[in-house]
């Protein structure tokens, strides 16, 4: 399920498609914060609030922060312990907001993470999506 969203979200910004995140500093901030607090929370293997960051949808699929983790842990080590996080930029397709990070792993190993921001009707944002791929040699990450 991972590669046909990566696909489309490749291919909208490989045709220039994406346009200006359209999100003020205030909100780039905020993004930001969501998705630092919750790589804090996994470091610090507090399930529920790292479970707090995440979307309505995303904590309705997965019920409770202990299988919410456990899928992170099993389908995106990377970020459950990453070595370093850079921001890479943040970027809208469509009607999401993307932000970009270059991530390395413990192993060294380095990855590119599209974070899918969702703004909630009290104005907070939640992550409602990430997918991790292998960064390529020329990624910076």
């Amino acid at each position: 399920m991972k590669a046909p969203i990566l696909l489309a979200l490749l291919a909208v910004m490989a045709f220039g498609l994406a346009q200006g995140p359209g999100v003020t500093a205030r909100d780039a901030q905020a993004i930001r914060a969501v998705i630092e607090g919750q790589i804090a929370a996994f470091k610090a293997d507090d399930a529920e609030r790292a479970f707090s960051y995440a979307s309505p949808g995303i904590r309705e699929r997965f019920g409770n922060a202990q299988n919410f983790v456990q899928m992170v842990r099993e389908s995106y080590a990377p970020l459950y312990r990453p070595l370093e996080v850079e921001f890479l930029r943040l970027t809208r397709v469509e009607r999401t907001i993307v932000q970009v990070l270059g991530v390395t792993a413990l192993d060294g190993k380095k990855y590119v993470a599209y974070y899918f921001m969702q703004k909630q009707p009290s104005g907070e944002w939640r992550i409602s999506g990430v997918v991790l791929e292998p960064a390529a040699p020329t990624d910076t990450a």
